[in-house]
């Protein structure tokens, strides 16, 4: 699905500029799907840390273990983690079935976002 913020990631990161986009379409005819794709687009952006930067990961990696692991801590901004672990929660309950409302993914698309350029673009 084309993307409005996350096309410019086609020719780097096409995985990243597909689950951008189908969380842009989604966002308000159903924002809970919007917050799953956002989640798995935040555990794609996490491997890439690691690879990146040649970071051990845990035994069995979660999601939440890769993001408390101290080689991760050390090397990403609170900022960038605070909106990592936020779209992780939302997308979590969003995949549990619990209530999500359109705020919770317009705001998980714009840290989605942020997260892109941090990661793509800045580092």
């Amino acid at each position: 699905m084309k993307s409005l913020n996350f096309e410019y990631l086609k020719p780097i990161k096409p995985e990243i500029s597909a689950l951008g986009g189908f969380a842009e379409g989604y966002v308000y005819s159903d924002p809970a799907s919007s917050l799953v794709k956002l989640r798995q687009l935040v555990e794609v952006i996490v491997y890439d840390v690691y690879e990146k930067l040649r970071l051990s990961k845990p035994f069995q990696p979660s999601l939440n273990d890769l993001l408390n692991e101290d080689s991760f801590k050390k090397v990403t901004p609170a900022v960038i983690l605070n909106k990592i672990h936020a779209i992780r929660i939302q997308g979590n309950k969003a995949a549990h079935g619990e209530k999500v409302d359109l705020n919770a993914a317009l705001m998980g698309l714009q840290e989605s976002f942020d997260l892109c350029r941090w990661l793509y673009v800045g580092m």
